[in-house]
């Protein structure tokens, strides 16, 4: 499916320009929502192409990417956990 199928079956829009409003099956919301879709297609292939190339490097050293390194060691997130499970608030939790 296409940006521009996925708009047009999934979002309704009404157009308000110069004061005149566009209803869903005039062109003019139809024009507005392929544009956003092209835009949002566009933007998907360049945060692919910027993931591509950083794992790039990676690759040709012959190491599997073994993806972001974790936050936190299994002690600190059992910690955190057990924290949570006693009922004490994430915000606090978070904040310490």
């Amino acid at each position: 499916m296409s940006g521009q199928d996925f708009f047009r079956d999934t979002l309704s829009a009404d157009a308000w320009i110069d004061n005149n409003a566009y209803g869903k099956d005039s062109p003019m919301p139809n024009l507005l929502l392929s544009v956003m879709g092209a835009f949002v297609e566009f933007e998907r292939a360049l945060i692919r192409e910027r993931q591509l190339r950083g794992n790039r490097p990676i690759q040709e050293a012959g190491e599997p990417y073994k993806g972001r390194k974790k936050a936190l060691n299994h002690e600190q997130a059992a910690e955190i956990k057990g924290r949570a499970d006693t009922g004490e608030p994430r915000a606090r939790i978070a904040g310490n």
